[in-house]
């Protein structure tokens, strides 16, 4: 039987402004500020059409919107608009103003700090592999997720990194995280010559990757070669993709079905990445750095993705 609406739901901001709200906003690109009954900034946003934009605000009624929605039209009290020749510079505004004011009802670019970082440390028999959300990663001497560790026999004279890299910041947690736990199980089935997903170490096996993992140069069942470090240097540079040419005979080599999907399936993830987000940044750091820095700061990555794009 169908619902009847007894009552007309009327719209919240007209009847809280009256029927001419934003009746003189401009058709042009331009940011948006909302403001609470104390001169908070509460949402800020951004829009190519400000008259549209806010005409669509003006006319959400009960029932039509989402609760976030019908909480902030609740909670305004004034508006400010700033009008810009092009949708660039709105966005460009509109990413200051979030990571200035960090507005309540604003989520997305309003944590600077919420990017992720790669980091690769190279020992002369291991390479360790750290993802964190800040620039100076945290390499600890034990990864207990699986392991490997250094010996008590060296514990005296520790193992001494001879390079480190920092990769990043890279947009998007599902999307790095993925590609990071891809990368590592392919390696770890490349060199350890392992024929079946069931060989992989249990860590590699979760849905998230491990945030630290040692990959062992030497040991009975792993076989790395000499070059694989200037491989995964120039992968997360953005400079070449030879590193899954290393991948193709994974398939080839192993006779489970569900393992040869498996690894196509990190395959396909990790030429995605590659292309959507490693060559990307490169062309960020390109354009944008005055360095060679394989680095892009947080407070910066949103900017320049903006401005490559426009």
């Amino acid at each position: 039987m169908p619902q009847l609406n007894l009552f007309l739901a009327n719209s919240f901001l007209k009847e809280k402004f009256g029927e001419h709200l934003f009746g003189d906003t401009p058709n042009s690109p331009g940011v948006y500020r909302f403001f609470d009954k104390n001169g908070d900034i509460i949402y800020v946003g951004k829009s190519k059409n400000l008259r549209k934009r806010l005409f669509y605000y003006r006319g959400i009624r009960a029932g039509s919107c989402s609760r976030k929605e019908a909480r902030l039209l609740s909670e305004i009290s004034s508006w400010e608009i700033t009008c810009f020749e092009t949708e660039k510079e709105a966005i460009l505004e509109e990413n200051r103003l979030i990571r200035k004011h960090r507005p309540v009802y604003n989520h997305a670019n309003k944590m600077v700090e919420t990017y992720y970082f790669i980091h690769l440390r190279v020992y002369p028999s291991k390479l360790v592999f750290c993802l964190s959300m800040n620039e100076n990663g945290r390499f600890r001497q034990k990864n207990r997720s699986h392991g490997f560790f250094q010996s008590g026999a060296n514990k005296k004279h520790p193992e001494k990194p001879t390079d480190e890299f920092c990769f990043g910041c890279f947009k998007g947690h599902l999307t790095v995280r993925k590609s990071f736990g891809a990368l590592l199980q392919l390696l770890w089935m490349r060199f350890a010559y392992a024929n079946s997903v069931y060989s992989l170490p249990k860590c590699l096996t979760r849905n998230l990757a491990p945030s630290l993992f040692t990959m062992p140069y030497k040991s009975d069942t792993l076989s790395v070669s000499d070059n694989l470090s200037e491989l995964i240097i120039d992968w997360y540079s953005g400079q070449s993709d030879s590193l899954l040419c290393h991948f193709d005979e994974l398939s080839n080599r192993s006779k489970h079905s569900f393992t040869k999907i498996f690894i196509q399936d990190r395959i396909e993830i990790l030429k995605s990445f590659y292309q959507k987000t490693l060559v990307k940044h490169r062309q960020m750091r390109d354009r944008f750095c005055e360095t060679d820095s394989k680095i892009i700061n947080q407070d910066e990555v949103d900017d320049f993705f903006v401005k490559l794009h426009f």
